[in-house]
């Protein structure tokens, strides 16, 4: 994989380039101090100054002495310059470093502060949060930057609220359209029933008694399939926030499959002392919904199989048919609102079953082959006094 300088990278290669490139300046600047320095030693012609002389008279000796004399001093005011100049030297390059440090510090703070800021942006936008805006300061070129930004935060906020408003409305006429369908369906024999219920008492009234039983029984059930359509789409509607309690899941789970004893063949396997920290009406909601739709696709008659029992730190119930089982495309949407194989189904049983699961933290899990059967398993954290579920 390549590497690529980030900003950082390239501003410290940057400081590092014109730092080298100081000390070779200041490098080459006191070599040539010092070799000018040496050739003025070189021009004194000291040899030369004491050549001539030929110490025939003391004022020869003196002027020696004297020639001898400067000369050291030279050569020790030299010294101290070089001294000085090594001195200035160092102190020059650490100088050049704290000023270098200070500009690219002074750099990196206007150009990578706001970027880290527009960085935080970006992720927070990516969440699903437009409603984050950027102080618009900086330099000229950050200040448009975080102009732009904020103005395309604004447009994703404006469009985000309308696709919500949209969506409710595309919902609540997806619902309207159903709930239309479905009155509908119920609807339509209790008008027959009516119409044939008049046509006889003007025709002959006698017969009106024959058939006032078997009328009867159609208006009441479909007025009954009307209150159970009103229910459940009331319960998908609300779907209230669970009120947690801990108990025995054993106790719910044989009150409910009682009622299904008589008229279904059911075999059960429950194991007691199990606790749970669960909604107790969601509780009973979920496994009336699963076991009624295990008994409905056996028929009464096949065999249903319900256990409940304890597993790697979950309670597990499993309610298993020997139904027709589920296609793989169908089993993607059975959760789904309003799906349904049903002719009388109103599609929205386990869509609440899923949503209550969900909320109160559980998880269930289903397994089927066609024309052999299905499995719907539910799994709950079992309560310990040290935890908290939910």
């Amino acid at each position: 994989m390549r590497y690529r300088l980030g900003i950082r990278g390239w501003g410290i290669s940057l400081f590092i380039a014109l730092f080298i490139m100081g000390a070779l300046f200041l490098n080459h600047f006191f070599i040539n101090q010092s070799t000018k320095i040496n050739q003025s030693l070189h021009n004194m012609k000291i040899d030369e100054s004491l050549h001539n002389l030929n110490f025939q008279h003391k004022s020869d000796e003196e002027a020696a002495r004297k020639l001898m004399e400067d000369y050291r001093k030279t050569i020790a005011y030299i010294n101290i310059i070089q001294r000085e100049n090594k001195i200035y030297s160092v102190v020059f390059i650490f100088i050049l470093f704290i000023i270098s440090i200070v500009i690219f510090w002074v750099i990196f703070t206007i150009i990578t502060k706001p970027l880290e800021e527009l960085h935080f942006a970006t992720i927070k936008i990516a969440e699903g949060d437009f409603s984050i805006k950027l102080s618009e300061n900086g330099i000229m070129e950050i200040k448009e930057l975080k102009m732009s930004f904020n103005k395309m935060s604004n447009e994703l906020d404006q469009a985000q609220q309308k696709l919500i408003v949209a969506e409710k409305e595309l919902i609540w006429k997806d619902m309207a359209r159903i709930l239309a369908h479905e009155i509908k369906n119920p609807l339509t024999p209790i008008q027959l029933s009516f119409q044939r219920m008049e046509e006889i008492y003007y025709d002959d009234p006698t017969k009106l008694e024959k058939i006032f039983p078997e009328v009867s029984t159609i208006i009441n059930q479909e007025i009954s399939n009307l209150g159970n359509l009103a229910k459940s789409f009331s319960e998908f509607a609300k779907m209230a926030t669970p009120n947690f309690e801990i108990f025995d899941p054993a106790e719910e789970v044989e009150k409910i499959i009682s009622s299904y004893k008589e008229i279904a063949n059911i075999e059960v396997q429950i194991e007691n002392n199990l606790k749970i920290s669960f909604d107790k009406q969601h509780f009973y909601h979920i496994v009336t919904n699963i076991v009624k739709n295990a008994v409905e696709v056996s028929n009464f008659e096949k065999l249903v199989k319900i256990k409940l029992y304890f597993s790697n730190h979950f309670v597990v119930l499993s309610v298993k048919d020997e139904g027709p089982g589920i296609s793989s495309g169908d089993m993607k949407k059975i959760f789904e609102p309003y799906f349904t194989k049903k002719k009388s189904g109103t599609g929205l049983g386990l869509a609440i079953v899923k949503r209550l699961v969900d909320n109160n933290h559980a998880m269930i899990r289903v397994k089927s082959r066609v024309n052999e059967g299905s499995e719907f398993i539910l799994l709950i954290e079992e309560y310990h006094e040290n935890s908290y579920n939910g």
